[in-house]
């Protein structure tokens, strides 16, 4: 017989039907582990993966804990609106600025803190949501990168004219070997000594000055975070649908550790554009501005490690083992990291909101000389980089005909 008068289709086979016990006990059939494939009836449930329906952690902690429910969630409600609040006043702040493409990104970046702090509360009011809620925040934050990445790229092509007018006007140069010239100007440098990847190796590197390849590289390392977020965000999706339980759990451990190495490459590609341009763009105080985009990640991949060590060495409260009763405590304490890393970082997100309120002002925004978009600064390199191909192919066969003039020269002499 066929599962269709249940409403759903069997997972394993016409004769062992999983749909009726499944919806009787409040189990889900992608749930089996690896004994529900060999034919055991036994299931795992679905709170024990996903955590606590939001009716059940909250009416399980007011009665047993309302002290303790009430502060937490009055404590990072507030913290969420008092984000937002700051947020939108950031934001009116910056409608009234000129309009340009400067406007545009401050207007972005603006709103990661209340990703952060909105996304926090909510996971913590449904605790199941925890997925959901950390996919908004990883993706809100390779955009903010990405989103810094276009800023710098827009203040060095404005500075760099600011610099350099003079000469690039006399030699005709356009957005991409204006930046060169004016990155020259500062001396050659290790532009790849810099965190995370490079700073060991810097000793054995030469200072040189960066090419147009160097910066097109520059900013593929930060626009590649977002990308591969988006595709692991998705994938792990499918994965769940498709896959087997443990199976799908090693592949979202596998994409989260690809998503924090593509993190950490963004970095460092913001890290070579950050050196290169410091001195370049002091007054428009890059320094600040890279530590209020930063200093929550760099937070929340700590904390999220030292909040697991916490966990497994610190029990339960009783309203929390009531709710995880009959589950395995590893899984318990995993729900538990969870949950207060939300906390704290929907209290950081406030930190995090007057950062970038105060590194990215209003103030700052006015109409630009020498406004240049990214994709047009990224043309006119990649044009760079195919002309100084072309000379030094061409350089190649000069040198290869003079030597061979040369050698018939010298045996026109020997004759």
């Amino acid at each position: 017989s066929s599962c269709f008068c249940h409403g759903c289709v069997c997972v394993v086979c016409a004769r062992h039907c999983f749909a009726a016990p499944a919806l009787e006990s409040n189990l889900h059939p992608a749930m089996a582990t690896e004994e529900h494939q060999a034919g055991n009836l036994t299931l795992i449930p679905i709170r024990a993966q996903l955590g606590p329906s939001m009716r059940e952690f909250l009416s399980t902690c007011w009665e047993e804990n309302r002290g303790y429910i009430v502060s937490i969630m009055l404590t990072s409600g507030v913290a969420a609106a008092l984000t937002v609040a700051i947020a939108a006043r950031h934001a009116c702040l910056i409608r009234s600025a000129p309009i340009s493409l400067l406007r545009m990104q401050y207007m972005r970046i603006l709103w990661f803190a209340p990703v952060l702090g909105v996304s926090s509360f909510i996971s913590l009011l449904c605790p199941r949501a925890y997925s959901l809620c950390k996919l908004l925040q990883l993706q809100s934050e390779a955009l903010t990168l990405f989103f810094f990445g276009v800023i710098l790229f827009i203040l060095l092509a404005e500075e760099s004219f600011m610099l350099c007018s003079a000469e690039a006007r006399a030699a005709g140069d356009g957005v991409g070997a204006t930046i060169l010239r004016a990155l020259r100007a500062g001396g050659k440098k290790k532009h790849f000594g810099v965190p995370p990847f490079g700073c060991c190796l810097r000793p054995l590197m030469s200072p040189h000055n960066l090419t147009p390849q160097h910066l097109m590289l520059a900013r593929w390392f930060f626009q590649q975070y977002a990308v591969v977020v988006v595709l692991g965000s998705i994938f792990s999706a499918w994965c769940v649908l498709a896959l087997e339980l443990e199976t799908w759990k090693v592949v979202v451990k596998v994409v989260g550790i690809l998503q924090k190495i593509s993190g950490f490459v963004a970095i460092y590609g913001l890290m070579i554009l950050y050196v290169a341009t410091h001195d370049l763009l002091e007054n428009w105080r890059t320094t600040s501005k890279f530590v209020a985009i930063k200093v929550v990640v760099l937070l929340c991949t700590f904390q999220e490690m030292i909040m697991s060590i916490i966990m497994e060495n610190v029990g339960p409260m009783q309203c929390i083992a009531d709710i995880h009763e009959g589950i395995p405590e590893a899984l318990m304490d995993v729900h538990r990291d969870h949950f207060w890393n939300m906390y704290l970082t929907s209290l950081e997100s406030v930190i995090v909101a007057v950062l970038v309120m105060r590194a990215f002002p209003a103030s700052e925004i006015r109409n630009l000389d020498h406004e240049q978009h990214l994709l047009l600064v990224h043309m006119d390199l990649e044009r760079l980089a195919g002309e100084k191909a072309v000379n030094s192919e061409e350089d190649e066969e000069e040198d290869d005909s003079s030597a061979t003039d040369e050698d018939s020269g010298a045996v026109q002499v020997a004759v």
